[in-house]
């Protein structure tokens, strides 16, 4: 019978353990299996990732003027460095590629910038044309003293949404350079992290408060409406010692990593599109800091930072829950993506 294999990239931190950059790894669809390959480049701080067609791209995650975004190609399982440029701020934590494949927006932690670069010819960067600088605060006073972009996502139409962390804002744009459109502020001391758009709709993983947002977004008119606010841990379980990290999802189910309690919440996405907590499971690791569905929705890979491994879960299709299959080592993951392509796998 003939396998899939799909090629994944991890972002790790350099900086703190024996990592040396991004590594590769694979999943085995027909065996439900994962495989760290190699060390696909040496690079420091690759904190986040971002494949598009046979390209990545990864933040450099070091304080100005050291941080940068570096293109590379990719070559199975390899990765080859095409060019770098300082990322225009301090502390670049997320890099997103928008659907038209035409600029890349870098999410700045440090200072609160986001900037944008044109992507050129052969998945090369061009000189940044527009650097955003974001400003205010929020009530916590140890995150919030100032304004933090943390990331941006795209919906399929093209509008962006940034999550700022610092002032509990969602700044929508659309257009190339992007021209704001429509700004939320979520709950005080919420710390919106990271995005998932879904059929128009926007879910926002908070980080302070462990909550997740739902919104309707209406392109028409550019107009933002919350709906509801969904706690992603079970009821007793203190808010205060436990954050969100990552968000992802399918047509029906939406995942939510908690660190901190070390655990994968899954939620039912209705018709309409509000949510229900269903359960949370063990990340079976320490610092569950992303998650990522694996392009043929069987399977979902966490990375857990501080245990120094990735967990393989197989998903249920019909009610989305997760089963634990097993792990491999990996130095510091903070960050997964899957290339856009799979590789068939023929017997021998």
């Amino acid at each position: 019978m003939t396998g899939v294999i799909f090629h994944g990239f991890i972002g790790t931190y350099t900086e703190v353990g024996k990592s040396r950059g991004i590594y590769s790894y694979s999943v085995d669809v027909n065996q439900g299996t994962i495989a760290q390959l190699s060390c696909a480049a040496v690079t420091v701080n690759p904190s986040y990732l971002a494949c598009s067609g046979q390209y990545l791209y990864a933040v450099n995650e070091l304080d100005s003027p050291n941080a940068s975004l570096t293109a590379f190609r990719i070559e199975e399982h390899k990765l080859i460095r095409l060019d770098q440029r300082a990322s225009g701020g301090s502390g670049p934590c997320h890099v997103a590629v928008d659907p038209l494949q035409r600029y890349i927006v870098v999410s700045h932690y440090g200072d609160g910038v986001v900037s944008v670069f044109p992507l050129e010819q052969h998945g090369k960067l061009g000189e940044s044309v527009q650097r955003i600088v974001l400003d205010g605060q929020g009530p916590n006073r140890e995150r919030q003293e100032s304004a933090h972009a943390h990331s941006c996502s795209f919906a399929p139409t093209g509008c962006a949404v940034v999550c700022d962390l610092g002032s509990d804002s969602l700044i929508f744009y659309h257009g190339f350079p992007l021209c704001e459109c429509g700004r939320y502020r979520t709950e005080p001391g919420s710390g919106p992290r990271h995005s998932y758009w879904h059929n128009g709709n926007v879910y926002v993983a908070n980080e302070l408060d462990s909550t997740v947002d739902f919104f309707r977004f209406d392109s028409s008119t550019d107009t933002v409406t919350h709906v509801q606010r969904y706690a992603t841990l079970p009821h007793g379980v203190s808010r205060t010692t436990n954050t969100a990290a990552a968000i992802k999802g399918s047509k029906t189910h939406l995942y939510v990593s908690n660190r901190g309690h070390d655990s994968i919440a899954l939620f039912n996405i209705h018709t309409d599109g509000t949510l229900d907590l269903c359960t949370c499971v063990s990340s079976h690791g320490v610092c569950p800091r992303d998650i990522e569905l694996e392009p043929s929705g069987n399977f979902l890979c966490v990375a857990n930072q501080y245990s120094d491994n990735l967990a393989l879960f197989r998903i249920d299709p019909y009610n989305g829950t997760l089963s634990f299959i097993h792990s491999i080592n990996v130095f510091s993951p903070v960050c997964l993506c899957f290339a856009q392509y799979s590789f068939l796998k023929f017997p021998l």
